[in-house]
């Protein structure tokens, strides 16, 4: 589902009707604050239903974060990424 001004993409969503998961999201950054992601999110909810997931959200994104919060996403499960340094020695 995309948005337009004047023709021009400014943002769009794709979401999996089958798993109920939102996928990707994205606002060209010279629209951002224009209420276009919560207008694409609402015509969203309004088609398919209020159940919706996302995975894979980078967790130091703030502005996504503070947005979904906005719109009543609830945080049910975080993922924590493992590290392991390797010894130079084993190059």
């Amino acid at each position: 589902m995309g948005a337009y001004i004047k023709n021009k993409l400014v943002g769009y969503v794709i979401y999996n009707p089958k798993n109920k998961r939102l996928q990707q999201i994205a606002i060209n950054k010279n629209f951002k604050r224009r209420k276009i992601a919560s207008t694409l999110m609402s015509k969203l909810i309004e088609d398919y239903g209020a159940t919706v997931s996302i995975i894979n959200l980078d967790k130091s994104s703030k502005p996504i974060d503070a947005f979904l919060q906005k719109i009543g996403f609830e945080k049910n499960l975080e993922q924590l990424e493992m590290k392991l340094q390797l010894d130079k020695s084993y190059s």
